[in-house]
């Protein structure tokens, strides 16, 4: 039980952080359903994510883990499937230069719009997770 509420808190607080560092995600009805999808991804991670990391294993082996962040992006479409008041638009990088190399802005759409946030969500969550412990 307590595994599970520390979990709970440690989705809730990732989707707020992650919400605020990526601007293309909206909680329709705020907390209620920030709730609800903490409490999904909550479920997801102990139920849907071990299928999903089952599902993908050959493709991970093959990969050595560098394809381990899809079974996030998965859960994180899900979420947004399940729970309509999750809303992400199209994920928009400015253009950059890093020493006199130009690197060009470009637009993300549909569900690639949610690899950085699964991304922020994976780093968010795994900070905590490992102060929590």
């Amino acid at each position: 039980m307590k595994k599970l509420l520390k979990s709970f808190v440690v989705f809730a607080i990732s989707l707020y952080f992650g919400a605020l560092i990526i601007d293309n995600v909206t909680f329709a009805k705020g907390y209620q359903t920030l709730f609800w999808a903490a409490l999904f991804l909550t479920a997801g991670n102990f139920l849907i994510k071990p299928i999903i990391k089952f599902l993908l294993l050959p493709i991970n082996a093959i990969t050595l883990g560098l394809f381990r962040f899809a079974s996030g992006l998965l859960t994180i479409w899900l979420l947004t499937f399940l729970i309509g008041d999750v809303q992400f638009s199209s994920f928009n990088f400015p253009q950059i230069t890093i020493l006199s190399q130009t690197v060009p802005s470009f637009q993300l759409k549909e569900i690639w719009s949610l690899l950085p946030f699964s991304v922020i969500i994976l780093i968010i969550s795994n900070i905590l997770g490992w102060f929590l412990t």
